[in-house]
């Protein structure tokens, strides 16, 4: 690099690249660093770490500093053979590649030989600039794509890369990404904001943060490793068109029978190609086995591609999003649905929701849903009673998914997810959540997509609730709660509200209209209702008096307990008392 990149070196990790790199680096390595520029963070490492050193940049840096035999002038691209070369020679434990390859006309290339002459041992430290960040993505809303002096469009860019193309590029080159890094700036600190008003430009890309977090990096950070044997790197897997893929999740092999019956409902749920993934906390071989057989047992029209997944999860520790998470990653269906082992779908309701999703062009679409209180008799479980989940008065006419935002009326597995049209969408349950995980994922979906509820008044699944209170949620009149898990609602409650402070919803002009109506309906019939109660309450009162004339004894006494107070008021008040 030339004096044009004379930085100082920032220790900061979560500022710099140079910082990130210098933590990740062990005292006492070899670290060859590739472009290295004025060789400030070589300098660090040779004297914190007492690191062996070695720096290679086109020419020699009026500051550099290092000392000179420490430096090798070496074009990266015109004389890769050499470069290539001097890293196999010496055998560096790091390698560092910091804010370089976007300098570069054919990247790839260098990395690819690289990763082939290396020692297993080594680490590539890659930091590069992110194209997808909020600050260029507003950039382009305005139509501007102008170049810079320095930063994400500095003018002597060749490459642009985001996260997923730079994942892809050490892929391609033989090296496997071991960890991933992210620097963040706010837009205020950025070197560029679009000419919208602060307010709008906040809420533009914290909309954009919600669709994908990796707008809100401003440079990503990459450690990888030589690819041991040359192996072809692993390839991101393509969504099946037509295929449903339903994450069913067990914690407890005593839930065993709650399973069997959750897992009888898909087999006959009539969907044409269905892909059961049944993940298991902590599975046992024997476990495993059991699920694989129960599974197997169903009565499927065809063979289904069910898969059984362990999922390790420490002790003490809440696993409900982690195993959905694994879930997701495991399965291969463009339409995804999660079902928990204790609940049931009927037949058709998939059917349905996937031809909405086809219909609507939305990237959800929901159904109706019951409730199934359960009680005991013995050893069995039966269903005592059944009720619509949703008041009936509700039931499907007038919700919309702003009313998402005051509650959540849709249970886990009363909708399907349309894959291809959440695109980069972070289709990820949050982890340290261990209760609303659903609600929290929902609010995100309904913040960036449209979310269809034409099918609401048709029930898709069955919610059971069982009377010992054993279920996760709390119900009055089913249990009582522990205060541990009182505690947890209570949490996740506080936690959803300040979710919801920090979403953006774009609505469009007629749907907030239309809430507009809506609100003013409730108010009319608020003040009507209010109308009706004074009222009421004026007869009952008559009524109340003319019961209490028949009991004189009553009647003063009551007159007693309302009049001497009034007095004592009228007294401090320096009034005449009546």
């Amino acid at each position: 690099m030339t004096e044009r990149y004379d930085f100082d070196f920032e220790p900061d990790p979560r500022a710099s690249p140079y910082g990130w790199a210098a933590e990740r680096v062990r005292p006492g390595s070899r670290v060859l660093d590739l472009g290295c520029g004025n060789a400030s963070v070589l300098a660090f490492l040779l004297k914190e770490k007492r690191c062996e050193v070695l720096g290679v940049d086109r020419s020699p840096h009026a500051n550099l500093r290092i000392p000179g035999d420490r430096f090798r002038a070496h074009d990266l691209e015109r004389d890769r053979e050499s470069v290539v070369a001097l890293a196999r020679s010496f055998e560096p434990d790091y390698v560092l590649l910091l804010d370089v390859l976007e300098h570069l006309l054919e990247p790839e290339r260098l990395l690819a030989a690289l990763g082939a002459s290396l020692p297993s041992r080594a680490r590539v430290l890659v930091s590069l600039p992110n194209v997808a960040s909020a600050s260029v993505v507003l950039r382009l809303l305005v139509d501007d794509f102008s170049y810079q002096e320095s930063g994400l469009l500095d003018a002597t860019h060749l490459r642009f890369f985001t996260e997923k193309t730079a994942r892809a590029a050490l892929a391609r080159s033989s090296l496997d990404v071991v960890s991933v890094s992210r620097i963040e700036r706010s837009l205020a600190i950025q070197e560029w904001t679009a000419p919208l008003a602060s307010r709008d430009q906040e809420a533009l890309a914290r909309a954009l943060e919600q669709w994908n977090a990796g707008t809100r990096s401003y440079q990503v950070l990459l450690e990888a490793a030589p690819r041991q044997g040359g192996a072809a790197p692993v390839v991101e897997r393509a969504l099946e068109d037509g295929l449903l893929s339903v994450i069913v999740r067990l914690h407890d092999e005593k839930r065993l029978p709650f399973l069997d019956e959750a897992i009888f409902s898909l087999a006959v749920s009539g969907f044409p190609e269905i892909e059961p993934v049944v993940v298991v906390q902590n599975g046992s071989p024997a476990l495993l086995a059991s699920v694989e057989a129960l599974v197997a047992s169903q009565p499927w029209p065809t063979k289904p591609r069910a898969r059984v997944v362990p999922v390790p999860v420490s002790d003490g520790k809440d696993g409900r999003s982690r195993l959905l998470n694994r879930g997701i990653e495991e399965s291969r269906g463009r339409y995804l649905a999660f079902l928990d082992d204790d609940d049931v779908v009927y037949q058709g309701g998939y059917e349905t929701l996937v031809a909405r999703l086809r219909s609507s062009g939305s990237a959800v679409a929901a159904g109706g849903c019951r409730t199934a209180v359960l009680s005991r008799s013995g050893e069995r479980w039966f269903t005592s009673e059944k009720r619509p989940f949703l008041a009936p008065r509700e039931g499907s006419t007038g919700l919309s998914r702003i009313d998402l935002f005051l509650t959540n009326f849709l249970p886990i597995h009363t909708y399907v997810i349309d894959r291809a049209r959440t695109g980069a969408f972070d289709l990820r349950f949050d982890e340290s959540f261990s209760r609303l995980e659903d609600y929290e994922l929902l609010l995100r979906l309904a913040a960036s997509f449209e979310i269809d509820l034409a099918r609401l008044d048709t029930p898709v699944a069955e919610y059971r609730l069982r009377r010992d209170g054993s279920n996760t949620v709390i119900v009055p009149g089913h249990g009582e709660p522990s205060p541990a898990s009182v505690a947890s609602w209570e949490e996740a409650r506080a936690r959803i509200l300040e979710l919801k402070r920090r979403l953006v919803c774009l609505a469009t002009v007629p749907e907030l209209l239309s809430h507009q109506a809506e609100l003013e309906h409730l108010r009319a019939r608020s003040a009507a209702l209010g109308a009706v109660e004074g009222k009421l309450s004026f007869r009952a009162l008559m009524r109340a008096l003319a019961w209490i004339d028949r009991f004189p004894r009553l009647k003063a006494a009551l007159r007693a307990v309302i009049v001497f107070p009034a007095r004592l008021r009228d007294r401090a008040r320096g009034r005449p008392s009546s």
